[in-house]
């Protein structure tokens, strides 16, 4: 279900992601433009500084809608992670698909359920983005439907 990999990021050591605009503008930067065309989530992880780890965790071959239980391993999973190297920290989540960067139904059905699992796990999530060829954005409650 995972990808390989990618190389470590080579974040500048000053990057923190205190503003939207640089979680956008980094993310946007780390995913190349062909990995649009399979429907992926992606995680980077977050010290309770702000500062991302050097750490990229995209899961592949996500399906159109959310499978709860799976949610919950992988939030499980990236808490673990979380309390061993960033205690505190948070993460940051975007889907990525061919048509992501504005919202549509696919983020609608995942938003909500992304961060049930992350509240179960009791993991926060800083930021869930879009991404894809028309570009990368934050999704806000707004954007699904919610409001705060």
């Amino acid at each position: 279900m995972t990808t390989d990999l990618p190389e470590p990021p080579a974040f500048d050591p000053d990057l923190i992601f205190d503003h939207d605009d640089t979680i956008v503008a980094t993310i946007s930067a780390l995913i190349d433009p062909e990995e649009y065309m399979t429907p992926s989530l992606w995680f980077v992880l977050v010290h309770d500084t702000g500062h991302p780890l050097p750490v990229i965790v995209p899961i592949d071959e996500l399906p159109d809608s959310p499978d709860p239980e799976t949610s919950i391993r992988i939030f499980e999973a990236l808490g673990d992670v979380l309390s061993e190297h960033a205690p505190g920290g948070t993460v940051v989540g975007t889907l990525v698909h061919p048509d992501g960067g504005v919202v549509s139904d696919h983020e609608r059905r995942w938003y909500g359920h992304l961060h049930a699992a992350a509240h179960h796990a009791g993991v926060n999530i800083r930021a869930l983005l879009t991404a894809g060829r028309r570009g990368t954005s934050i999704i806000r409650l707004d954007d699904v439907g919610m409001s705060a």
